[in-house]
């Protein structure tokens, strides 16, 4: 969904929960906001007036769950689990392998390359106990 969409959605939602709900506590404040929002022209001024009827609606137990309900699920899907960040990862989550320099006495220090385009050299002595240190390169042991 677009931005746009998902604000007028908002506005929309706060204005049934307003017919619907009546002795709300909070009618008052969320009328108030939405009569800002159908005369606002700036879209960041929209918006910053939508994350408030957000916070607003979903400060009481009535108007969240009939929030939830009424807004469309972003996640496609009704049910789904919601936001994009609950979605599974990508990757396997296992550490991607690097280029490192290691102290040649143990693996007590290592050195990463992170980039080759890195401006700064990596380190020639270990700074534990002095020792030059050893290139390994990405998957190889120690």
């Amino acid at each position: 969904m677009n931005d746009e969409k998902d604000t007028e959605d908002i506005f929309m939602v706060a204005e049934r929960i307003l017919a619907e709900l009546p002795d709300w506590p909070e009618v008052e404040a969320a009328a108030a906001l939405l009569r800002r929002a159908n005369t606002e022209t700036d879209l960041d001024a929209r918006k910053d007036l939508e994350d408030e009827l957000y916070w607003l609606l979903g400060s009481h137990e009535a108007s969240r769950r009939r929030m939830n309900e009424l807004l469309p699920d972003t996640a496609g899907e009704r049910g789904t689990g919601g936001e994009r960040g609950l979605e599974p990862l990508y990757s396997s989550g296992a550490p991607v392998p690097k280029d490192r320099y290691v102290c040649p006495q143990g693996s007590h220090y290592v050195y990463p390359v992170l980039s080759v385009d890195d401006p700064e050299p990596p380190p020639e002595h270990c700074p534990i106990d002095g020792l030059a240190l050893v290139f390994r390169a990405a998957g190889t042991a120690d």
